[in-house]
């Protein structure tokens, strides 16, 4: 049996605030640098034949982005403070994401973001979305609640 997770559960806190309620996407993107360490091979040129003739790569800095979408609501008190908030912050706000939920012992991850970019779309006949870019500053902890 093959083990999924159903995306109707998840959990997202920004600046302490949960705006699980508004969101219908989170993605969230590990990078990691790798560094070309590859030197000059010695021999002759043709045919490549052994473990030298291959790149070599030494791991940098690991970095993560998280995106968010969902539906719009201009009440100061809810979505809109809280983005505008932590859009305004010089020094990141704390976020946490459980992609199952927030139940006990339910993987989560959580640090420290900046809000990159915050966008409104509005359309005729459409109800109003917004999108977020978030990058993580420091490090992105892996835990449980």
């Amino acid at each position: 049996m093959v083990a999924t997770v159903a995306g109707r559960v998840g959990y997202f806190t920004l600046n302490s605030a949960n705006i699980s309620a508004y969101l219908d996407d989170v993605s969230m993107q590990r990078i990691k640098d790798l560094i070309d360490v590859s030197t000059f091979r010695q021999g002759s040129d043709n045919p490549p034949t052994s473990a030298r003739d291959s790149k070599s790569f030494a791991e940098g800095l690991r970095d993560a982005t998280l995106t968010l979408s969902g539906n719009y609501d201009a009440t100061l008190a809810n979505l809109s403070d809280v983005l505008n908030t932590a859009y305004v912050a010089s020094g990141g706000v704390p976020f946490e994401f459980g992609p199952n939920g927030s139940a006990q012992n339910n993987e989560k991850f959580s640090g420290t973001v900046h809000v990159k970019d915050y966008s409104l779309k509005q359309g005729v006949g459409t109800i109003v979305k917004f999108s977020a870019s978030l990058q993580v500053s420091g490090a992105l902890t892996r835990g449980a609640f």
